[in-house]
């Protein structure tokens, strides 16, 4: 028997069998009825759905039905700003991508979606651009390669280049390490090791400092094709081509840009030294030469020879030959012009007092000196004091830039010179007087 609560609205109606259903009613209408087990039915005849439906309004004139859930047709589909939109015809949002399993999803075109099974362990996926499917990087290279950039396509693994892939100073801890390197090379500075102080297959192809140092042979070298094909022991170079052409020659040592490297192309020669720029040797085979030089390449930079020391300063130059204990000036007469004599002699020469004395020490040198400019040296000495010598010979007199007097000996040794034959003259001379009286 049903109870009627108000029987124009809503009521409750009892069932036959004594169970109960609460009917929600409009104009004596069921419009939502609740039964026993808490289903929820709407409609005249009510409608209670099944497993996964869900209500659905119909519009404000229509009455809610039951819809079912997880289907549904993609209308449009948009991205703006990493954030995907979906519409459907229904309310219902959800959607399903089919692709492959693992996959990864992409938009193959402005609205479709799409699904790439490149998912790959331990691998690198580079993205495919506009409509393409995303790849994998074909190989993920050794512990001795690494990953570069291209420019017109995906990037590959590949070796390490120190001339392309690396700017800047590179600290070197280990020169024996790397690709190509051996306890027998050195880097050279232009993407290679050389081996065996250099080889002229590995010279670099551009200026540049190159270091280098070769641990069988005890080379070392510092500048552009410097030891370039040295296959001895024990040389030394620092400089632009510096020994260049030192192949079997032994404990040589260049210093200067181009030394041994001018006019004869110091090679097979030992025990040599060469400093300055185009300081060079007397012969391609020439030991035991030592020249110092300054100034252009000139024939005046080349040594004198075996067992020599030679120095030039800029044209001035002095040598000291073989088994002797002073040097030696050029003199020869066709180098010089406007030869005439010079006949200061006895005059000066007796003019000129040599005295004893001691130097003074640092701070008691004066005040227009520097404590610097102190001779260390103790004890009696033996010379000249400068300015009494100046005023005889100022050409024997030299003011360094410190404003220090010095004594410049080279012209004293022709004025003596001059002297004795002064000397020798009158000696014969008097020799003939006394002759002449003894034979009286």
């Amino acid at each position: 028997m049903a109870t009627t609560i108000n029987a124009a609205t809503t009521g409750l109606v009892e069932t036959s069998d004594g169970t109960a259903v609460l009917d929600l009613q409009t104009g004596g209408t069921t419009a939502i009825r609740v039964n026993a087990t808490q289903a929820i039915g709407v409609g005249s005849t009510p409608s209670f759905g099944s497993a996964g439906q869900f209500l659905t309004s119909q519009g404000s004139a229509a009455s809610p039905t039951w819809t079912s859930g997880g289907t549904g047709t993609v209308t449009s589909v948009g991205w703006t700003g990493g954030i995907v939109t979906v519409a459907t015809a229904t309310t219902t949002p959800a959607f399903t991508i089919a692709g492959t399993s693992g996959g990864i999803p992409y938009f193959d075109s402005a609205t479709t979606w799409a699904s790439s099974g490149v998912l790959t362990a331990n691998r690198l996926v580079l993205g495919g651009g506009a409509g393409a499917a995303p790849t994998v990087v074909a190989s993920l290279g050794t512990t001795t390669t690494v990953l570069h950039g291209n420019a017109a396509g995906a990037p590959t693994f590949g070796a390490v280049s120190l001339s392309a892939d690396v700017t800047g100073n590179l600290p070197v801890t280990n020169l024996n390490s790397g690709t190509g390197a051996t306890s027998s090379t050195f880097w050279r500075g232009d993407g290679t090791w050389a081996a065996a102080g250099g080889g002229s297959a590995a010279s670099p192809s551009s200026l540049g400092t190159v270091y280098g140092y070769t641990a069988s042979t005890a080379n070392s070298s510092v500048g552009y094709q410097a030891l370039n094909v040295v296959t001895a022991s024990n040389n030394a170079a620092i400089g632009q081509q510096a020994g260049i052409g030192c192949s079997t020659g032994a404990s040589n040592c260049y210093l200067g840009g181009s030394s041994g490297n001018y006019s004869n192309i110091h090679a097979t020669g030992s025990g040599c030294t060469y400093v300055g720029a185009f300081a060079s040797a007397s012969s391609t085979s020439v030991s035991n030469e030592l020249a110092i030089v300054s100034g252009a390449a000139a024939t005046s930079t080349l040594g004198k020879g075996a067992s020599t020391a030679f120095i030039s300063g800029n044209g001035g130059s002095t040598y000291n030959g073989a088994n002797t204990t002073t040097f030696a000036t050029t003199s020869d007469r066709r180098l010089k012009k406007n030869i005439v004599d010079n006949n200061v002699g006895l005059d000066a020469i007796k003019s000129i007092q040599v005295r004893n004395f001691e130097y003074r020490l640092p701070e008691e040198v004066d005040q227009e000196l520097k404590p610097s400019d102190a001779i260390v040296k103790s004890g009696i000495q033996l010379g000249v004091i400068a300015q009494e010598l100046q005023a005889v010979l100022p050409d024997c007199v030299k003011q360094e830039s410190t404003g220090v007097l010095s004594v410049d000996a080279d012209n004293l040794t022709w004025y003596t010179v001059n002297a004795i034959k002064q000397l020798s003259a009158a000696l014969d001379a008097a020799n003939a007087r006394i002759a002449a009286l003894e034979a009286k």
